[in-house]
């Protein structure tokens, strides 16, 4: 059943990863009206390429945004609604898949700033996106939200510290943000250990031994590809009961615990 015919779906970071796969998954469920954001004009063309080729009869655009700068945050966010929705016309899902490198230097080293540069795309430019898409959604119960967090918003891992507290930090907002914005359904998807190329800007000596944790510690034996967490956003999208829900996909890497 293709639960996204006749729905029109935007994917923040829908160039790379977790928010690519969401893309790939929104068309499979039969979106034929799809729009992906990233701050990369390169990446963004070749990923609508990439979808378009296999999917030749949906209409695939893209739009520039720049989430990493808090100074234009809130203006880069509206213009980018206004920009898609010239004549009111309103979407049905919006997706937040945004993430920027990963940085863990130790934590007696941090000053205010940089906790706070830590939160500026994955915490509050999600807050943005949600605070401006408001107003272009149709409001109802078959439309939706859904932001991307973390499993370590409740399960410690050391030197993430941050990510941990904003991943939290989101989970709590969504959930109020559900009853803010009700009938408008907004949830959050928790993936675990999954193979993206965001891994690979995590130092080295910092990232092997915690992949080899995490493979030791999936249930399921094995890290999640892109595109079984993909289907979990689907999922949420397509369930117009399913609101101030987290989805956590992370291979028993919770219930194994580290």
């Amino acid at each position: 059943m293709e639960k996204l015919s006749g729905k029109r779906v935007l994917v923040f970071g829908g160039t790379s990863g977790i928010g690519l796969g969401v893309a790939r998954g929104v068309l499979e469920a039969g979106c034929q009206d799809l729009t992906i954001s990233s701050s990369n004009p390169e990446k963004l063309a070749s990923a609508a390429s990439r979808l378009q080729s296999s999917h030749e009869n949906a209409r695939i655009t893209t739009s520039v945004c720049d989430l990493q700068n808090p100074n234009t945050l809130d203006r880069n966010v509206e213009n980018l609604f206004l920009s898609l929705n010239p004549a009111g016309q309103k979407f049905d899902h919006v997706v937040y898949a945004a993430g920027d490198p990963v940085k863990l230097p130790p934590f007696l080293e941090q000053t205010v700033q940089s906790m706070l540069d830590a939160g500026t795309v994955r915490f509050f430019g999600a807050l943005i996106v949600a605070k401006h898409a408001h107003k272009h959604m149709h409001i109802t119960a078959k439309s939706s939200i859904t932001f991307t967090g973390g499993i370590n918003s409740s399960l410690p891992l050391q030197g993430w510290t941050l990510h941990g507290a904003y991943f939290a930090a989101l989970e709590g907002a969504m959930k109020s943000l559900a009853l803010e914005f009700r009938p408008l359904r907004v949830n959050l998807v928790s993936p675990g250990p999954v193979l993206t190329e965001a891994w690979e800007n995590v130092p080295p000596e910092i990232r092997k031994p915690l992949e080899d944790r995490m493979l030791s510690r999936c249930a399921t034996g094995a890290m999640a590809m892109v595109a079984e967490v993909a289907e979990a956003y689907v999922y949420l999208m397509g369930n117009s009961n399913a609101t101030g829900s987290v989805v956590v996909t992370d291979g028993g890497v919770t219930i194994m615990g580290f």
